[in-house]
């Protein structure tokens, strides 16, 4: 089942398929990625758009290309508030997300859309607690009695998947630029106590500069210090070996560290460092960080990757220990940001959470990967247990 985000890229829900494929291919097989963004006719609303009843659709609010409101489907769907809707950028098994533009503003955006009842809030809480620019943004959630419409800065270069596969290289230099920005953002995180858990090349999106943005936080959790998460997640090519024992219990940000560092070894090789067509002997290779980095790349871009590629957890490089790392800090001088980064001024309120039965359900429509297990015990790790299902109450954990 897919799972889509706010570039349009079309992501895996289950064993993500394209992490198992080589990395590099033509750039026509690319086809129509490169469509020019469909033309958007200007509808100017009243005020009075940005109010509704819980209790009957308001056709000012969203309008279909139907003669009926109360019918329209999400494909349907044509006007959102200010918004006038465009084309198709990604579609899930319960969301579709689609391109829109500011009636007054003429600003591009994403709109994600979904039935109510589909609605996670607690991800976009997550996401909303974070103010960085190399993190999506979500600018505003609109809602009535059957959907919920949330709409997210738009990212026009696509996922760093994408952008890589259509390169036959990147320098070193431009590698360096673009870690940064998600170490940094990382860092943010991590601070604010949010552990992403889902980091790779599909979750990375880029604006028309080439700077990127993290974004899908469907499997993101708040940590404290000394206790343990117990959530088995993510992609299996870029999970950490500790998420891979029954009965798991880790470090969120350790983690998240694990799986830069792979976004690393892609960024620098153009490819993945642990990659098997079968989960056993994927596990496998992982649990013992069995894999090996091309010639071409420099010592100190190899001795980043080994320290962050540490099966040990308790041994892992830590956030505070990559920043200083020498293959980074040499790039000190290089600018951070890449071109203008567009300023997202537009405000929209914010819907009320959903309460009842309604909360927590299904995330967004994304089908929610959980690692399968080889059944074997977790090595210990001292902590208390955390709850873990704070940011993420959907996803049950791995016995």
């Amino acid at each position: 089942m897919a799972r889509e985000h706010a570039s349009g890229t079309v992501m895996s829900g289950d064993l993500d398929h394209r992490d198992t494929q080589a990395l590099k291919v033509s750039r026509a097989a690319q086809g129509s990625d490169s469509e020019s963004i469909d033309s958007l006719e200007q509808v100017f609303f009243s005020e009075h758009t940005h109010s509704w009843k819980a209790s009957h659709r308001n056709p000012a609010l969203v309008q279909s290309s139907g003669s009926s409101c109360g019918g329209a489907s999400i494909d349907s769907i044509r006007k959102v508030g200010p918004y006038v809707v465009g084309k198709t950028l990604g579609t899930g098994r319960s969301s579709v997300v689609k391109q829109a533009r500011h009636c007054k503003s003429h600003e591009v955006v994403a709109i994600k859309m979904m039935k109510l009842c589909n609605y996670n809030p607690e991800e976009i809480r997550a996401q909303q607690s974070l103010d960085h620019e190399n993190i999506l943004k979500v600018l505003g959630v609109l809602r009535d009695d059957e959907f919920v419409f949330v709409v997210l800065e738009y990212a026009s270069g696509g996922d760093l998947f994408n952008f890589l596969v259509t390169r036959t290289d990147l320098k070193e230099e431009e590698a360096r630029r673009l870690f940064r920005q998600l170490i940094d953002a990382v860092d943010h995180c991590h601070s604010r106590m949010i552990v992403h858990r889902d980091l790779k090349a599909d979750n990375i999106l880029l604006d028309d500069a080439a700077n990127i943005k993290i974004a899908d936080f469907g499997f993101a959790a708040e940590f404290r210090p000394g206790e343990l998460l117990t959530k088995s997640c993510g992609s299996p090519t870029y999970a950490a070996p500790e998420l891979l024992y029954k009965g798991c219990r880790y470090q969120g940000p350790q983690v998240d560290i694990w799986s830069s560092g792979v976004v690393l070894f892609v960024l620098l090789t153009m490819s993945l460092p642990f990659d098997h067509p079968t989960l056993r002997d994927l596990h496998k290779v992982i649990k013992q960080g069995d894999y090996t980095v091309p010639d071409h790349v420099s010592q100190e871009g190899k001795d980043l990757i080994r320290r962050m590629l540490t099966v040990d957890p308790n041994q892992r490089i830590s956030i505070a220990e990559v920043r200083q790392h020498k293959w980074l800090a040499s790039g000190m001088d290089e600018p951070l940001q890449k071109g203008v980064v567009p300023k997202m001024n537009l405000y929209i309120p914010m819907m009320p959470e959903v309460k009842g039965p309604q909360a927590g359900v299904h995330s967004f429509g994304n089908e929610l990967t959980e690692l399968e297990t080889d059944g074997s015990e977790s090595p210990m790790v001292s902590g208390q247990i955390a709850n873990d299902a704070l940011l993420d109450p959907s996803i049950i954990p791995v016995h």
